[in-house]
C-alpha cells in the first residue's frame, strides 16, 4: 500500500499491464479525483484502469489493463 496525499500521472504511467496498486489518501475529495485521474490517463495512454474506492478506509485500489 503506498500512503500518498493524491495519485499522480506518473504514478500511473509507471504501472504495467496487470499490475495493481492500493493508495491510502487523506479524504474522500483525494479518491474521487484519484479515479478521475484515472480516467484521464485511460484516454491518453488507449488502455483501460479498473478502480475500487472504500470511502471508510480511504483507500483506491487501481489496477491497469
Amino acid at each position: 500500500m503506498v500512503i500518498a496525499d493524491k495519485v499522480t500521472r506518473e504514478d500511473l504511467k509507471q504501472m504495467q499491464p496487470g499490475e495493481s496498486q492500493t493508495f491510502k489518501l487523506p479524504n474522500a475529495q483525494a479518491l474521487d479525483s484519484a479515479g478521475t485521474t484515472a480516467y484521464q490517463m485511460a484516454r491518453i495512454e488507449d488502455c483501460t484502469y479498473s478502480i475500487e474506492k472504500d470511502y471508510v478506509e480511504k483507500t483506491i485500489k487501481i489496477t491497469k489493463a
